[in-house]
């Protein structure tokens, strides 16, 4: 097993202790698997209803203009065609690879079709894209490099390799150097771009964030008016991401300094998620910090997480089931403790009796009681207060009848399914280990990905070692260029949201970019975020009012065009926009802490027709 992990273990030695710093528990890369299948599922749900806007032809911008923008490009099967319907069909691709990389189900395989499908949604139009994409393809990269389907999988459950403890839990390679590495960059680097004066000395960073109103929750409006705490909050977090790398590798035993840093850095992305809408960058970095959880802790949350009763719970299948056999072994992967016994119900003449007389499977209870049939599913999957909502729906479908007609459907057709099951989920062993030419190559990104962020800081400690070079394109290509600048080197000043009023034939007047009638502008708007659907749509507006002028214009004649085409489509005469004009009220802040709306009108376009694909400027 050690073998197979690519396990050093400790032996006393200095190089014996730095194998312990970079190792990872199986149960941190599950549970890493799980919160960043579950971003990634939220990520593409928010994204399905702006499909066409952001990642078509139809859409604001189109695959030429794309490349053109962007020569260095990360891949994008979205290059391919510009369709609504093929980015619906990459859409449900890339959900179904992202529920399968969550539940462990051929972990490694789902983690690179995951890794391939999203990045081809974050490529197509980098103008909505945000650090926790870049975050999202970085965990998704080394993921494929890592036994990450070793515990609470679909994966564990059905792998014919004994179960890892102790020491045998934990994983050492190069893959974990160079995942831990990429986790203490978005902190270390994101520190040392914070250049800003409102970082240190003055401690006004956290304020004047706060008082961005596209960012702004309802308790942050509260909270941004008391200085001094903001203050002490602004000094936490950059001294917290500074010296972020001395106190998760600090060498103690018992990893205590690595294991408190750790809850501080969880507090400070849920408050991050309380006081500022980031989009789901908080989740992808709640998902990156679960591979420093040492071995220690998941030892202490499973001693107190199971009771006596729970670990008495016997479950007997059918011997020639095989799908029987793995249904059992997955419900006890997730539901239950995994020292229950799985037996064959043959073995144990009693229980061989109630199986043969009821036809179902038997779960032996904490009371002793014999559960069959669905009763039995679902008081398995009601035993982890962690799944227990799937426990409530079980139980639901049980009380209105559909649980019976599903067991008895299953039971019918139990030789289909099991060579359906046979063919998908063969019992394999998890091999994790890298031949010398992928740890070469590992090496080799970790290596350029240092490199590469130490390239982003800004002044004097810049170093050109790869712009411009070979590597640039590679890098992009696979996603691995990243920059950790969120709020640097200090928090926006300007901010804002577009209003796009048209004007139909027949002289109706309505605001496209947020689908109501023109909103009122004259003063302040109390709330900016709320002139949004969503995070994609603020990163879009507050990205393009903010361009220098020609850029500025390029982007909003895309929009136009893009606007105009789709809100015509299939409208009769008189319905149809003849005229957008675009304007953005804007909120300013000074560093004395004032003040300032405008509203800024950046000129009008026209709709030509029967061709609105490209209006034209007026």
């Amino acid at each position: 097993m050690a073998q197979a992990l690519d396990i050093d273990r400790n032996d006393g030695t200095l190089a014996g202790r730095v194998r312990t710093l970079f190792s990872i528990d199986v149960r941190s890369l599950a549970a890493m698997r799980v919160l960043l299948g579950i971003t990634v599922v939220y990520c593409l749900l928010m994204i399905f209803p702006d499909l066409r806007w952001f990642y078509t032809d139809q859409g604001f911008l189109t695959r030429a203009e794309a490349l053109s923008d962007t020569p260095y490009a990360k891949a994008s099967l979205l290059f391919f065609n510009g369709s609504y319907t093929f980015a619906v069909v990459l859409w449900v691709l890339a959900l179904l690879a992202a529920a399968s990389f969550m539940v462990g189900f051929r972990a490694r395989l789902s983690a690179l079709l995951c890794w391939i499908l999203y990045m081809s949604f974050v490529g197509r139009n980098p103008l909505v894209g945000q650090g926790g994409d870049a975050l999202i393809l970085l965990l998704l990269f080394w993921s494929m490099f890592l036994p990450v389907g070793r515990a609470f999988s679909i994966d564990a459950a059905l792998s014919d390799n004994p179960r890892p403890s102790g020491k045998d839990r934990e994983v050492c390679s190069v893959a974990t150097v160079g995942l831990l590495l990429q986790v203490l960059y978005v902190y270390v680097f994101g520190a040392l771009l914070k250049t800003g004066p409102q970082w240190m000395p003055d401690g006004s960073a956290v304020y004047f964030a706060l008082h961005l109103d596209t960012f702004a929750t309802e308790l942050s409006m509260w909270f941004r008016q008391f200085f001094a705490p903001t203050q002490i909050l602004t000094y936490f977090v950059f001294w917290l991401e500074l010296l972020a790398p001395v106190l998760l590798f600090f060498p103690d035993k018992r990893m205590l300094v690595r294991t408190a840093t750790l809850a501080l850095l969880i507090a400070m992305h849920l408050g991050f998620r309380v006081f500022i809408r980031i989009g789901h960058f908080w989740m992808a970095s709640l998902s990156s910090l679960c591979t420093y959880i040492p071995g220690w802790v998941w030892d202490w949350i499973e001693a107190r997480y199971w009771t006596d009763g729970q670990r008495s719970i016997e479950i007997y299948y059918d011997r020639d089931c095989g799908f029987c056999r793995k249904v059992a072994l997955i419900l006890r992967e997730f539901f239950l403790p995994i020292s229950v016994p799985i037996r064959p119900a043959q073995d144990f003449g009693p229980i061989g009796e109630v199986l043969e007389r009821e036809v179902s499977w038997v779960v032996i209870d904490h009371t002793g009681k014999q559960r069959l049939h669905w009763d039995a599913v679902a008081y398995v999957m009601c035993q982890s207060w962690c799944l227990l909502p799937l426990g409530w729906i079980a139980v639901a479908v049980g009380k209105i009848g559909v649980g019976k007609f599903l067991y008895d459907r299953i039971g019918a057709n139990r030789r289909p399914l099991g060579r359906l099951t046979a063919w998908l989920t063969p019992e394999t062993g998890i091999d994790a280990r890298l031949g010398g030419v992928t740890r070469a190559g590992l090496c080799a990104v970790i290596a350029v990905c240092f490199i590469w962020n130490f390239d982003m800081m800004s002044g004097q400690t810049r170093v050109e070692v790869l712009k411009g070079s070979p590597l640039e394109r590679p890098m992009a290509f696979l996603g691995l260029t990243q920059r950790w600048g969120m709020f640097a080197p200090f928090p926006a000043t300007d901010e804002g949201y577009i209003i796009a009023e048209t004007m139909t034939e027949n002289g109706d007047h309505l605001d496209v970019a947020h689908r109501q009638p023109v909103p009122y502008v004259d003063g302040a708007p109390e709330n900016l975020f709320s002139h949004f659907s969503n995070y994609r749509w603020r990163r879009y507006q507050n990205r393009v009012i903010l361009f220098e002028n020609k850029e500025r214009f390029k982007q909003l004649s895309r929009f136009a065009r893009a606007a105009c085409a789709l809100h015509n489509r299939g409208r009769g005469e008189g319905e149809r926009i003849v005229q957008m004009s675009i304007r953005a009220p804007m909120k300013r802040q000074y560093l004395d802490f004032q003040q300032e709306h405008i509203v800024a009108d950046f000129g009008a376009w026209n709709c030509v027709f029967p061709n609105t694909e490209a209006p034209s400027t007026g």
